[in-house]
């Protein structure tokens, strides 16, 4: 499991491929929870703190993406007012600070684990 979560923060670091950051955020949710279970026996409750920190922000970026994706590929009903595009932009920019903060936390996380 942690040689898992490993290659795919490895794979997920500074992408932007949706799916592979996705797998990512999944592996380093694998490792958190296993660190919950475990508990007092896991080492370093600061990497507890960092690993949740990164799942956060891995989930607010792909929030943000899938948000971003349904705004601009669904179809509009008839009388719909297309959505602004400075509200797609105020997304597109919300979605890129999130993927910085995890590419951060991340990379953190992958020195104090190693």
């Amino acid at each position: 499991m942690i040689r898992r979560a490993d290659r795919a923060r490895e794979a997920g670091l500074a992408r932007k491929h949706q799916p592979t950051r996705h797998r990512w955020r999944r592996r380093e949710k694998e490792r958190l929870y296993a660190a919950e279970a475990l508990g007092a026996a896991w080492p370093g409750p600061r990497r507890r703190r960092l690993a949740a920190r990164l799942c956060d922000a891995l989930g607010k970026e792909r929030d943000a993406v899938i948000l971003l994706d349904r705004l601009t590929s669904a179809p509009l009903p008839a009388n719909a007012e297309p959505t602004p595009k400075r509200a797609l932009k105020a997304l597109k920019a919300r979605a890129k600070h999130w993927r910085k903060r995890a590419d951060k936390l991340g990379a953190k996380l992958g020195r104090a684990l190693a």
